[in-house]
């Protein structure tokens, strides 16, 4: 086991993890829970309509039956929230850590009683997000609740899905706070999200890591 990186509030970052970020490599559970630890924290801070779930929750309430899923959602007062972000993964095996072999996004909106799915690689994923959308409808107290796919600019490798999730989340996040609707995020993330970009994003990421560590030091 690799030394400890950062500790960021839940979150625990192995240098193994950070290295991640650096070239085309895929992104692990860590990394996309920095992520969304960070927008939770950075970005939304105190404004109790927006939740990032994290992908450990995300993950376990695909398999846990309906008491145990009361349970962990219970601290987090879903019915109140305006605006629900979920890390979706493909593992298959639920006892396996930093499984499966991709990432998206999907959001949930209150307002529009909707869920999107944003899957950076057509198709991908649409099962595991359409299987937790209706496993969260009865948590949400919203059981008319609708799925879509969302217009999602497509990754040009096998590795990017993870910074794609954590780029489409804070732009989510972000246009959620100005009031933006699902077509205006829509066409941002069609004119930002260009392969440079993305490739962009892993330094974005590995100076805000870098950052917390000189804080922290």
């Amino acid at each position: 086991m690799t030394q400890r990186a950062l500790s960021y509030h839940d979150v625990l970052l192995r240098q193994q993890d950070v290295d991640l970020l650096r070239g085309n490599r895929w992104l692990n559970d860590q990394i996309i829970s920095f992520c969304f630890e960070f927008l939770q924290q950075e970005v939304v801070k105190n404004n109790y309509d927006v939740l990032l779930m994290g992908p450990s929750i995300a993950f376990l309430l695909q398999s846990a039956d309906e008491a145990l899923a009361e349970v962990i959602t219970q601290p987090l007062q879903l019915d109140q929230r305006q605006l629900i972000l979920f890390p979706i993964n493909n593992n298959p095996e639920v006892n396996v850590a930093n499984g499966g072999s991709h990432w998206s996004l999907m959001t949930y909106e209150r307002n529009r009683s909707v869920f999107s799915h944003f899957t950076s690689m057509a198709g991908a994923n649409d099962h595991p997000a359409q299987s937790l959308a209706s496993r969260m409808k009865s948590l949400l107290r919203d059981p008319g609740a609708t799925w879509c796919v969302a217009t999602t600019p497509q990754q040009k490798n096998g590795d990017d899905c993870g910074v794609y999730t954590a780029a489409m989340a804070e732009e989510a996040v972000v246009m959620f706070l100005q009031r933006a609707s699902l077509e205006q995020l829509e066409v941002t993330l069609e004119k930002k999200l260009t392969p440079s970009a993305v490739t962009s994003w892993r330094l974005t990421l590995l100076h805000r890591i870098s950052k917390l560590q000189t804080e922290q030091a």
